[in-house]
């Protein structure tokens, strides 16, 4: 696997796999994000996006979207494996993708000492 792309298999994309993690999740949260996660029952860690209509229109939820898949592919060391995880974009922010970088890092550091 070419690790300069998050491949389908990393993501999460039906309608059954995104309400099994709504319904049975671990969250945590910081103010931009709100990660909620479960077990996958497999070695893999996969991603789910979720933007609100309200943070504006397609052409910002989809830059998000792709903001946040970046930094879950090039933050896999940080990130617990065997997880499935849903990223809800919580606000719309202008901020420069180190900072970003730092609060998603932070979010998965949290959930890797509750998991442990």
């Amino acid at each position: 696997m070419n690790d300069r792309t998050l491949s389908r298999d990393d993501r999460i994309r039906t309608r059954s796999d995104f309400k099994r993690i709504f319904d049975t999740n671990t969250t945590h949260a910081n103010d931009v994000y709100r990660v909620l996660a479960t077990d996958s029952g497999t070695t893999r860690s996969r991603l789910g996006v979720v933007v609100k209509k309200a943070l504006g229109n397609a052409v910002q939820r989809n830059r998000e979207k792709r903001l946040v898949r970046e930094l879950f592919r090039t933050n896999r060391d940080v990130i617990p494996g065997g997880y499935d995880y849903i990223v809800i974009i919580r606000r719309r922010i202008e901020i420069a993708f180190s900072v970003r970088q730092e609060k998603f890092v932070a979010l998965f550091k949290r959930y890797q000492r509750t998991s442990a």
